[in-house]
């Protein structure tokens, strides 16, 4: 059985920034939503942040501010939105596959199940990298954009 962590996100927007190779031919690729193992403390989930604003562009121009404070960001990268509700719904029929927990908010961490079977995992990775080929921008649209 698994251990679901105690703050549990089921609503809202969750964006991430995502490096310039996550995005070819107008697709977010299924590796944008890798755990990355190869670390010296590898990672237990893919780190989102829920989007605050009342418009799209202000949710977006969120999400950058909060990556540009721990990451990197690079002008040519992008910044991709998903539906909590709807990645939960689509994803998770049945069998929870993937869920989003509050790691200091606006911080949020996906997890993958360890329950469940690589194809399955593959299966969550490809339907994230659809929701988020729907709903992303480029960094540099949003960085002309944001208030200095």
């Amino acid at each position: 059985m698994t251990t679901l962590p105690s703050k549990l996100i089921f609503d809202g927007d969750a964006g991430r920034y995502l490096k310039p190779s996550y995005v070819e031919n107008g697709q977010v690729s299924i590796c944008a939503f890798d755990l990355r193992l190869n670390r010296t403390i590898p990672e237990e989930f893919v780190s989102f942040f829920l989007s605050r604003g009342r418009s799209n562009e202000e949710k977006f121009q969120d999400v950058l501010r909060q990556s540009e404070s721990r990451l990197a960001v690079k002008d040519s990268g992008f910044i991709c939105q998903i539906s909590i509700e709807t990645a939960l719904s689509l994803i998770n029929e049945g069998n929870d596959v993937i869920w989003f927990s509050d790691q200091q908010l606006p911080h949020l961490g996906l997890y993958y199940s360890k329950q469940v079977s690589s194809q399955e995992i593959l299966g969550a990775k490809t339907l994230l990298s659809w929701l988020a080929s729907e709903r992303f921008e480029p960094v540099a649209a949003f960085k002309r954009s944001l208030p200095k």
